[in-house]
């Protein structure tokens, strides 16, 4: 369950409730069949409710113990709009002892948060991620997507990058830690609507101690 709500022209606040369940099923020790169903409601403050339902098949299949290949397909039932395929599909494991990545394609729709309307998109997102030493590690993060709101007729493309980088400072044999990262981040978002356009960049610092 989640809210929100902004001040910004333009939007609406909301109230979501989401629920999920899936079905695995090992068909050997490299096979593994899914089954997935989602249901999620978004209701509006002052407007007409909107609900999906989605339903899937998928299969996941290792290469090696670590490395496999996910994919999935299904459709996306909407109360506001004609129903829509749903398709996931992606690649995950390590290149070698000290480098992991992760290649994903998605479509699908989206129930809007901030206006009343399902977003019909699809993206593609990669992350490498590098372990420069014992205790330094980088991730390099890329995503873009195109996407429509049915209703508005509103066409968004969104381009992102972000680099992060993790330092352990300290860890105990029974799991204490201190660990910082530090990241950048830029995002380009193109719109048909042109007060939604807007090009950003973030520094982000943080601080995790474990007990």
């Amino acid at each position: 369950y989640g809210s929100k709500w902004s001040p910004e022209e333009g939007t609406t606040d909301s109230r979501r409730s989401n629920g999920n369940i899936r079905i695995n099923y090992g068909f050997s020790p490299i096979t593994v069949f899914s089954w997935a169903y989602n249901y999620s409601d978004t209701r509006y403050k002052e407007r007409e409710p909107i609900s999906r339902q989605s339903v899937s098949i998928g299969i996941r299949q290792y290469i090696t113990q670590l490395f496999y290949i996910n994919g999935r397909i299904g459709m996306d039932y909407s109360s506001s709009s004609t129903n829509n395929t749903k398709v996931e599909a992606s690649l995950t494991g390590p290149i070698d002892e000290k480098t992991a990545l992760n290649i994903a394609y998605l479509k699908g729709d989206e129930i809007s948060s901030d206006r009343e309307d399902l977003f019909r998109n699809w993206r593609v997102t990669g992350s490498l991620t590098r372990e420069l030493s014992e205790d330094l590690i980088s991730s390099l993060s890329g995503f873009y997507g195109e996407g429509k709101f049915v209703d508005l007729d509103v066409i968004d493309s969104l381009l992102g990058v972000s680099l992060n980088i993790t330092y352990d400072f300290w860890e105990d044999k029974k799991g204490k830690s201190i660990r910082g990262n530090v990241g950048y981040t830029y995002s380009d978002l193109s719109s048909t609507d042109e007060n939604r356009s807007y090009s950003r960049s973030g520094v982000t610092l943080g601080l995790t101690v474990g007990f």
